[in-house]
């Protein structure tokens, strides 16, 4: 008999058949129904636990058989359901997904607080249906989901790594290598890495003023020569709103001048807590710009998805 063994599904190729896999050296564990995680997800998990045992199971033989198993593992994590067959494993395709934006709060049995009750009051004060955000931000398109907190030994290794990789002096680090140092666009800092910058461009015909906010994990030197290069081929002009508008100024035949700022400088992606603060950042500080006439960037750009994630992807290694 030919059996082929997967993650968690054996395939009985002779007979056509396939039923739940599980390790024999690697014991399955869940979490406990007292431990301190949202109560959607205790309340959830014997319900998608039937679900993937059910379809890892080809008729109900193979489930019963597989079910004393998972129940007994259920059992000793202090749940009362049981796991049951279902005939009908057909899933309801959607016509149409939206585009869903997640809000997920940290849990503890220890906060009082709805966290997600007022969150939903602030996105309708402060989003209202007259605001210019209002088709991004509002009850159809955000959904909340409590995540869980971290372990004590998460945020011991956490810290220790912090302070382990602080090796460097900042004192002795090169923020600059032009060789003209007064002529460095951004006073003697062109090396920053992992910084929000900005860019003011000033029409010297009409002494208007456009802004545009951006981002780079690179050094600003690397970014500063991309942004030159879309301003001076016209094959890359739509590469972002800056060098749109650095086009239309020149095709207008209108002369102009860019300054740029250090808006704020803060760490990139995070693969252990999975969150960019060099994106949220960024977003923020589009959001609270005080004269969006002046400013370049789109609405477009708050949704759009983190860039630097897909760095940490073992495609990427």
């Amino acid at each position: 008999m030919k059996k082929v063994d997967f993650l968690d599904l054996s395939f009985n190729l002779n007979k056509n058949t396939y039923k739940p896999f599980n390790k024999p050296n690697n014991p399955t564990r869940y979490i406990n129904v007292l431990s301190n995680h949202p109560p959607s997800i205790i309340k959830q998990l014997p319900k998608s636990i039937e679900q993937r045992i059910n379809n890892n199971s080809c008729n109900k033989e193979i489930f019963e058989n597989a079910s004393h198993y998972y129940n007994n593992i259920l059992k000793s994590s202090g749940y009362k359901e049981n796991i049951k067959y279902l005939p009908n494993k057909q899933k309801n395709n959607k016509n149409r997904s939206r585009n869903i934006i997640w809000y997920n709060p940290p849990y503890s049995k220890n906060v009082e607080t709805s966290v997600g009750k007022i969150f939903l009051k602030l996105i309708n004060k402060h989003f209202g249906k007259t605001h210019r955000y209002h088709k991004i931000f509002k009850k159809n398109n955000i959904k909340i989901s409590y995540c869980s907190m971290d372990n004590m030994k998460k945020i011991i290794n956490s810290h220790n790594k912090k302070v382990l990789s602080e090796t460097t002096d900042v004192n002795n680090t090169i923020l600059c290598n032009c060789r003209v140092k007064t002529e460095c666009q951004l006073q003697g800092k062109c090396l920053s890495k992992n910084i929000v910058y900005r860019a003011d461009v000033s029409n010297l015909s009409d002494q208007s003023t456009k802004v545009y906010v951006g981002l780079c994990a690179t050094t600003f030197k690397t970014r500063f020569n991309n942004h030159s290069s879309s301003f001076n081929h016209k094959n890359k002009s739509s590469s972002t709103e800056l060098s749109k508008h650095i086009w239309e100024l020149k095709e207008q035949n209108k002369q102009y001048s860019i300054s740029w700022s250090i808006a704020k400088q803060c760490h990139g992606y995070n693969p252990v807590s999975k969150s960019c603060n060099l994106c949220l950042s960024e977003k923020f500080l589009i959001c609270n710009f005080k004269e969006k006439t002046q400013l370049l960037n789109k609405k477009s750009e708050i949704v759009s998805q983190c860039r630097h994630q897909s760095n940490f992807l073992l495609k990427s290694l």
